[in-house]
């Protein structure tokens, strides 16, 4: 009897594509309504403080953050596209790894955990943990060379050496992956986890 420890799914599919979309879009509004609000208020002090409204048009502070509304209104429509284009591959490839996750263009292994590793590679600041280890014999490196590991690594799901698991995973030949770009595999196992099982009593 296997209990599931991880699989990847639809909702991380969108959760994926969808979430950084709206951290990024959120950014961006608060920006624009901080920068119209700004405008609004200076506009509203000078008119009060100098009723002409021809003054106020020739203030230089006023000039000044009316050019810098004027241009993020602009550039708000571009940016939206971009942010909308890039989560839409996005979703695209994501979408393209679970279908083919759940057509069965996948392998399996069971075992135990050997040759069980985790260490960190980079600096203190942007350091990434990583898990290696192998089950019967397949090499399992766990980094953020694929994202689908950071559940993986950030819920510990491989342990220890001598653990028995069941794990499905997908080869990087069998995908397409000049035309779902955003999908990378490890460059040294060239293979992807898409669910992990842990053998219970």
């Amino acid at each position: 009897m296997y209990e599931t420890l991880y699989e990847f799914t639809m909702t991380e599919c969108y959760l994926k594509s969808v979430g950084a979309g709206i951290i990024v879009t959120g950014l961006w509004l608060f920006i624009l309504f901080s920068i119209i609000r700004n405008y609004l208020k200076l506009k509203k002090t000078l008119q009060a403080e100098k009723i002409d409204l021809n003054q106020v048009k020739n203030d230089d502070e006023y000039k000044e953050i009316r050019l810098v509304t004027i241009i993020v209104i602009l550039v708000t429509p571009i940016v939206m596209a971009i942010i909308i284009s890039m989560r839409r591959d996005t979703f695209i490839s994501y979408n393209y790894l679970y279908n083919e996750y759940k057509n069965g263009n996948c392998y399996t292994v069971e075992g135990q955990v050997e040759n069980y590793k985790v260490y960190d590679v980079g600096n203190d600041t942007g350091g990434i943990r990583v898990i290696e280890f192998s089950v019967d014999g397949v090499l399992f490196i766990i980094d953020r060379d694929y994202e689908v590991y950071n559940e993986i690594r950030d819920s510990c799901a491989v342990k220890h050496n001598g653990q028995n698991l069941k794990i499905t995973y997908m080869l990087e030949k069998d995908l397409d992956l000049d035309k779902y770009y955003i999908i990378t595999f490890h460059d040294e196992t060239h293979n992807g986890i898409v669910k992990i099982e842990e053998k219970v009593e």
